[in-house]
Order: structure tokens, then sequence, then C-alpha cells
């Protein structure tokens, strides 16, 4: 589970992270985090992204996934 930290998040059912091109359901936490269940993937970098309502809302971010 990745916990995202920001300000401005919205309660919507349309919230979703993308990591690269896997798009998961994201848990609303509160108007300064959300987190997401990080898809099965191999380790190295990746990018981040926050989706509402089918637009990317939030920058794409780097980081990577390890074990």
């Amino acid at each position: 589970m990745l916990h995202l930290h920001g300000s401005g998040f919205l309660n919507s059912r349309d919230l979703s992270c993308k990591f690269g091109n896997i798009q998961v359901q994201a848990e609303y936490a509160s108007e300064s985090e959300i987190r997401c269940n990080t898809p099965s993937r191999a380790h190295g970098d990746s990018n981040i992204q926050v989706i509402l309502g089918g637009r990317h809302v939030c920058g794409a971010a780097a980081y990577v996934f390890v074990s």
C-alpha cells in the first residue's frame, strides 16, 4: 500500500492511481492523503499519477519498486 500525501484530494469514486500503464482504485483518507494498492511488477523505477474522473490531476512522480 502506497500512501500519497499532498493537498486538495477529493473524496470521489473516480479517484485512482496510475502506476506506469496500470490504473488502480485509490482510497480516500483525507484532503491531504490517499492510499493506493501497488500492482505486482518487477523491481525498478516507475511513475505514478493521480487520476480523478479520467483526468490526470497530479504530475507524474517517480519512485522505485522494491520488495
